[in-house]
């Protein structure tokens, strides 16, 4: 069994298909300790708004008879009496109970008068399976064939639309069905699925199958060089297959997915490269005996090991964009490793908050302002101890990041200043804050005796990684 909130969301998360099949605004309405209160509302894209939208929140007034005879009694509530709303629309209500005899729920259909005296076949159709839709989601839900999982579904532009009986039978072939079956050589004037797809019996099969078991399919199927998305859901006394042409997007999707792919090949390799360079300094480091050629080439190895951790990271990732907290952690601890093998000692750095993403040349040039600080302080700040802390703090709002580098040594010497740097280091760090991130970085030495660095950057609407 189902919980009443599951059978009611997939109720909602089917409306605009029923909307959209039965021509009408279409509503969700639920008890409330207040009332009986409209839930969701859905006006069909397929047509001009012929009858008052209901405002989701509103309570339904006394006038709604229809709506709550149905809950009362838990039976469907067909309307007869005209209402017209402030826009002029007359439209008779239809309410059907979602739930058993004591309904949690009510589908409310608001059909304009005289609409059904314009209809052809198609559109009787349509209101036929959108009717058979809704009595079947009166008792059960929607379950996706094998899992199990509630289904829901819409229609789409370009939907080819057969309408089946319980045997198989077709009631009703749409135009664009017929044109999609032409197009795979199937046969849009066969009477039942299995004459419809005998160049696909498998298929033909499948839909049967969720037919009987009343169950629903959706996914790709492939007939010859095209590609179609299939959904199907069941009735009561049938069932409803929407079928659409999307060769042209999948094949985009596949060519996307390459070139992705090449991308991120293209990371990993950098990667590599980078990391090879970093191999060949380290080796120089371990054959110098010059304290300066080796300070100097360690410093080059974290400048390195910074940008290779964002190709690292890019290579893993779906998207163009670095996950700045990540990056940050994976950076300092990196540099911390690299430092400690040269001037000993025991460091810890913390890194803490939420940067979230960031595009991938933002991330490099932030990794190597984060490398030359993390690197000024153990090397200068911790120069006369052997231990010492580095915090790391982020945090980000709709317009900025900020990021605040701070160290328990020994201070800023006297004198400071970021406007004229003494160091290629500080150099290094202006250059990328101000001019490469149009942003901001100060330093000063806390009262605690230590050394901070807070820099500012301005940064666009968050990017994901997820594309």
């Amino acid at each position: 069994m189902f919980e009443a909130r599951t059978h009611i969301a997939n109720v909602m998360d089917n409306l605009q298909l029923i909307a959209d099949l039965g021509c009408c605004v279409t509503s969700v309405c639920t008890p409330t300790a207040e009332g009986f209160q409209i839930r969701m509302a859905a006006q069909p894209a397929t047509a001009s708004l012929l009858a008052p939208l209901r405002m989701v929140g509103n309570l339904i007034d006394e006038q709604d008879a229809e709506i709550v005879a149905c809950f009362e009694t838990g039976l469907i509530k067909k309307g007869s009496r005209v209402q017209r709303g402030e826009n002029g629309l007359c439209f008779v209500s239809h309410a059907y109970p979602i739930g058993g005899q004591t309904p949690y729920a009510v589908i409310v259909r608001d059909m304009p008068v005289g609409l059904s005296d314009t209809f052809g076949a198609m559109e009787e159709a349509f209101v036929c399976a959108a009717t058979s839709l809704i009595e079947y989601l009166s008792g059960d839900i929607l379950r996706l064939e094998g899992t199990e999982d509630p289904f829901s579904t819409s229609r789409v532009p370009g939907d080819g639309i057969l309408i089946l009986t319980q045997d198989g039978s077709c009631v009703y072939s749409s135009p664009n069905l017929a044109g999609i079956l032409r197009r795979c050589g199937a046969f849009p004037s066969g009477e039942t699925i299995r004459e419809i797809l005998a160049n696909a019996s498998d298929i033909a099969e499948g839909i049967l199958h969720a037919l009987t078991h009343k169950r629903c399919l959706e996914g790709d199927i492939r007939i010859g060089e095209c590609v179609y998305s299939r959904r199907f859901l069941p009735f009561a006394q049938g069932g409803i297959l929407l079928v659409e042409d999307v060769t042209v997007g999948r094949a985009a999707q596949r060519e996307l997915r390459v070139k992705e792919t090449i991308i991120r090949e293209v990371h990993h390799r950098v990667k590599n490269n980078l990391q090879s360079i970093e191999s060949l300094l380290r080796i120089q480091i371990r054959r110098s005996d010059n304290l300066q050629v080796i300070s100097a080439l360690t410093e080059a190895t974290t400048r390195i090991e910074a940008m290779a951790v964002v190709h690292e990271m890019l290579a893993s990732a779906t998207g163009e964009a670095v996950d700045v907290s990540r990056m940050a952690l994976m950076v300092s601890e990196r540099v911390r490793r690299s430092m400690i093998g040269v001037y000993g000692g025991s460091f810890s750095i913390e890194v803490r908050g939420k940067g979230g993403y960031m595009d991938a040349h933002g991330a490099s040039s932030l990794a190597i302002a984060l490398t030359e600080t993390i690197q000024n302080a153990i090397e200068h700040g911790f120069s006369r101890v052997e231990e010492g802390k580095i915090q790391v703090a982020i945090a980000r709002s709709d317009k900025k990041l900020t990021m605040t580098i701070s160290d328990d040594g020994c201070g800023l010497p006297e004198g400071f200043s970021l406007e004229h740097p003494s160091s290629m280091g500080l150099m290094l760090i202006k250059t990328m804050i101000e001019e490469d991130l149009e942003g901001s970085i100060k330093g000063y030495t806390l009262s605690s005796g230590g050394a901070c660095f807070e820099i500012e950057v301005p940064i666009a609407a968050e990017k994901s990684e997820e594309k």
